[in-house]
């Protein structure tokens, strides 16, 4: 019997997602009760052109466990998780991306990870995708490490579970992909015992990883593209002088 937790809220960001978006949700209605009894699912539909809202919406008259948010325009990666963030109500606070890049019966593992600490975040143990992705991956995540110390492994991995009590002590500011990094970041500023577990994404499981790349909500984000490697030391560099002190940041 796997490890419970006492509430969850899971959000997932959606964008142009109509052929994922149901199939997410059933995923989670199916899985999640495994670990909590008190559920909350919640779609953030970052100003779809498709049926995303749509169907969600019909998910949502159907189980009232799920909620859906609507972005009247696209606000971003960042902005949707921020809003996904800022919507849950359990103790727990759980999220992944709508691509479905991951099984959630892997949550399992980060709540069993989860005893004692404020946060269980996912790494890829083997990342399954093009050159030129692993390659952007490789040069970001070093910058962040670079820029703000730390020991990150895969800071975008986007399979990460949060205590809200934490969350709530914490200022999210960012509305593009450095969401990420600014979210582990500010939470080591606060104190948070954090917990980082090794994951096998369904891309690597499958090997479709071009299919799933194409798919993902993240192809309208800046790390997903070369411009990444090119902007991510500008990007980094503007917020930390705008909003953090480096010194703060650094690890002791």
């Amino acid at each position: 019997m796997p490890a419970r937790l006492d509430g969850l809220s899971f959000f997932f960001p959606a964008l142009n997602e109509e052929k994922n978006v149901a199939p997410i949700v059933e995923e989670a209605l199916s899985v999640l009760p495994r670990f909590a009894d008190d559920l909350e699912i919640t779609v953030v539909d970052d100003g779809s052109t498709d049926r995303t809202g749509a169907i969600a919406d019909e998910l949502a008259v159907k189980d009232p466990r799920v909620r859906v948010i609507h972005h009247g325009t696209r606000r971003g990666y960042g902005g949707a998780v921020r809003s996904g963030l800022v919507a849950a109500t359990k103790p727990w606070v759980f999220f992944t991306d709508g691509d479905r890049q991951f099984a959630l019966e892997d949550l399992g593992r980060l709540v069993e990870a989860a005893d004692g600490a404020d946060a269980v975040v996912g790494y890829r143990i083997k990342r399954a995708d093009p050159a030129r992705r692993l390659f952007v991956a490789w040069v970001y995540n070093r910058l962040i490490r670079l820029l703000f110390g730390g020991g990150w492994r895969d800071v975008d991995c986007a399979f990460k579970l949060f205590r809200r009590s934490l969350l709530q002590r914490i200022e999210l500011k960012s509305e593009g992909s450095f969401i990420d990094a600014e979210l582990l970041l500010r939470a080591r500023q606060a104190g948070a015992v954090m917990i980082q577990l090794g994951l096998c994404s369904s891309a690597c499981r499958s090997n479709a990883c071009a299919r799933t790349a194409r798919s993902s909500h993240r192809s309208f984000s800046s790390r997903c593209g070369v411009r990444a490697c090119a902007s991510a030391r500008s990007a980094c560099g503007t917020f930390l002088g705008r909003h953090m002190s480096r010194r703060a940041l650094r690890l002791a």
